[in-house]
């Protein structure tokens, strides 16, 4: 099982790694069960990923990243989108004004509008709302003892990515990608070295 994951850390990185880079990687990208990617990527490297992922029937599931860099997903939608997870700030962003006039509920619509199937908000402590279309659903975040943040936006999608490649519900995924992030969050640093499916589980909410 391959998953393809396209990301960038620095403003060097995010001009490397472009359309040519991904372009030589072809039969790569065409093997993989999913692709993970985030918003370091231009945007015109988005809408390529986008172009490539919906043509080859690949799902590609999008990490926001930050508030200037979701811009670029913006600009480069509409696409078939399987998953983004922005937070409250980053979701503003969408809709065709960033003017907070208009709710979460009517940017949440947009995007699906726009081809994103799942919208998964973030609310941090609070836990998060998964949005598929027609309806939105609250999911609370598990109690944990915080050590450190790093990373834990980063192992929340992979827990999320690793429920939906076992055929998971897009809500259990969710739930998962709680129980990574919690794993994570009591750790100091981005790594949990005992990290597995066992570990995992313990995590999750009854």
């Amino acid at each position: 099982m391959a998953i393809f994951f396209i990301g960038a850390v620095t403003s060097d990185t995010d001009e490397m790694l472009n359309i040519d880079i991904l372009a030589q990687r072809i039969q790569v990208l065409k093997n993989t069960k999913l692709v993970m990617a985030d918003c370091n990527l231009a945007t015109e490297t988005l809408r390529w990923l986008l172009s490539f992922c919906e043509t080859e029937g690949i799902p590609i599931v999008i990490e926001t990243v930050s508030v200037p860099k979701a811009f670029r997903l913006d600009k480069a939608l509409p696409g078939k989108v399987l998953m983004m997870k922005p937070n409250k700030e980053e979701l503003e962003v969408f809709g065709g004004d960033n003017n907070s006039f208009y709710s979460s509920a009517e940017r949440i619509a947009w995007l699906h509008s726009k081809g994103v199937k799942y919208v998964w908000m973030s609310a941090f402590e609070d836990g998060s709302i998964l949005s598929d279309g027609q309806k939105q659903t609250s999911i609370p975040a598990t109690k944990v003892n915080v050590q450190d943040t790093t990373g834990a936006g980063d192992a929340a999608m992979a827990g999320w990515v690793w429920a939906y490649l076992q055929n998971l519900a897009p809500l259990t995924c969710v739930q998962y990608g709680h129980a990574a992030a919690a794993a994570v969050l009591e750790t100091k640093g981005a790594i949990r070295s005992d990290l597995n499916i066992s570990v995992l589980k313990s995590y999750l909410l009854p």
